[in-house]
């Protein structure tokens, strides 16, 4: 019996992205005095999605947090709601599915809750760790493949209420390891 070949199926092309930080704000600094141009940053990747700069079959996106800004909490939750709707409306012209993870950007306009519903992070949980707040998940885009996405900030003073008990632990952390007064 002649050997037979098995097919395989590759992933082909993926979309990666960082740090869109879009704000619907004027133009700015950093807080290193780096020009930012906040507007433009939808316009960079509005562009970037639907031009031949993407390729037709990618088979998903990846984005590796800090969607919207810092600057844009200023405005507002409202706001903050309308620049993250403003910047996943330019993801979905992707094909296929974006995956998301929280930076710490999008913790200062969003509670964690929120953008782990808005980021459809919560779809991709155990029902145990969507009910506890998690904003790590898995996923397998082709049988070959598991994307393991971390949170940088599950122990954090960031994105958990102050009675939380991950908030509770990074204060605790931070009052053992770090002699600033402020943290």
């Amino acid at each position: 019996m002649p050997c037979q070949r098995q097919q395989h199926v590759w992933l082909r092309f993926l979309f990666c992205c960082s740090d869109v930080q879009y704000a619907d704000i004027p133009d700015g600094t950093s807080f290193h005095g780096t020009p930012r141009f906040y507007r433009n940053a939808l316009v960079a990747l509005q562009r970037a999605v639907s031009s031949g700069w993407v390729p037709a079959q990618v088979d998903f996106g990846i984005h590796f947090g800090d969607i919207v800004d810092g600057y844009q909490a200023r405005d507002g939750q409202e706001r903050s709601e309308q620049a993250l709707s403003d910047v996943l409306q330019a993801f979905s012209r992707l094909p296929q599915p974006t995956y998301h993870m929280l930076g710490n950007h999008c913790l200062y306009n969003l509670p964690r809750a929120r953008l782990n519903h808005r980021l459809r992070i919560t779809s991709l949980l155990d029902p145990a760790a969507a009910a506890d707040g998690a904003s790590y998940y898995a996923f397998s885009p082709h049988p070959a493949w598991l994307f393991v996405v971390l949170d940088a900030y599950d122990v954090s003073l960031l994105g958990w209420p102050v009675d939380h008990p991950r908030h509770l632990q990074a204060e605790a952390l931070l009052a053992q390891h770090n002699p600033n007064q402020v943290r």
